[in-house]
Formats: structure tokens, C-alpha cells, sequence
């Protein structure tokens, strides 16, 4: 009896070492994102139109407003909305161009500032961009079709 107490202490004691080595650990890992903060705009390329003018009239002409779309991260909001002085920028003032000619005209920018829903389905925001153009900016004008492109930049 003695012999298999021994025996059975014996078996226990190796299985023990044999266990031992074989031990798990653990160690705990860090996971990390940052969302960024930022805003862009969603719709295409707008335009902003004056339509005819007709240079017999004396009036200030107001530019038909393009809506333009964009989105900001949730809970960010955009510091506004700016635009570059154009491509035909000239005498202190944007300008429109036939090639030849100018005409000059003020934009104006409203709702720039509000605060995104995220980039999902269904969170656009909509800023106007609107204009006007004076009668003595296109009385002297020539003839035909003027231009310009303004870039929008938009900021969280």
C-alpha cells in the first residue's frame, strides 16, 4: 500500500511539471482609430448664372443661387465657406470674361457653417452660393458669352 502511495504521489508530482510547462498568458492589446475631422463637398460642379443681359437696362441682376452639398464628420461643423477671387480677378474685383472683356460681380455665400451629420446616406448640408452683377458693370460690355471659374473651399 505504501508502494502505490508512493507510486500515485510519483505520478501526480510529473504530471504537475508537465502541466506547468505548458501554461497560458495573457497580455492585453491596445486598439486605436482617429476619425478625422474634416468636411467635403458632395455635390458636382455648380454654376451660377446671370442669365441675359440686357445691356438697355439699368438694373442690378442677381445670379440665379447654385446649391451646393456637402458633408462634415458628425458633430463637426464647418468654419465657413470660402472662394478664391476666380480665374479673370482683376481692377479689385472677380471678374467674367468673353476673352476680351470684363464684367464684374460680387459673390455671396450663405449656410457655410453648419454642423455635419456624418458621410452617410442622407446627411447632406446645402450652402447658396448667389451673385449680382451691376448694370454699369455689363452696359459698355461686347457682345457674347463670359465666364469664369471660382474655387469653394470648405473647412472643419
Amino acid at each position: 500500500m505504501k508502494f502505490i502511495h508512493t507510486g500515485l504521489l510519483c505520478a501526480l508530482a510529473c504530471s504537475a511539471v508537465v502541466l506547468g510547462a505548458h501554461a497560458a498568458d495573457n497580455q492585453n492589446l491596445n486598439v486605436t482609430a482617429t476619425v478625422q475631422s474634416l468636411c467635403k463637398f458632395s455635390s458636382t460642379q455648380q454654376t451660377l448664372t446671370f442669365g441675359l443681359l440686357d445691356p438697355s437696362n439699368s438694373v442690378l441682376v442677381n445670379g440665379t443661387g447654385a446649391a451646393v452639398t456637402y458633408k462634415c464628420t458628425k458633430g463637426v461643423a464647418a468654419t465657413g465657406v470660402t472662394a478664391n477671387n476666380g480665374s479673370n480677378f482683376g481692377d479689385g474685383s472677380r471678374r467674367m470674361s468673353n476673352g476680351t472683356d470684363f464684367i464684374p460681380y460680387a459673390l455671396t455665400i450663405s449656410n457655410g457653417t453648419q454642423t455635419g451629420q456624418g458621410f452617410g446616406p442622407g446627411t447632406d448640408l446645402s450652402l447658396t452660393v448667389g451673385g449680382t452683377v451691376a448694370a454699369n458693370s455689363y452696359q459698355n460690355a461686347s457682345a457674347g458669352a463670359y465666364t469664369d471659374v471660382v474655387q469653394l473651399t470648405i473647412a472643419p
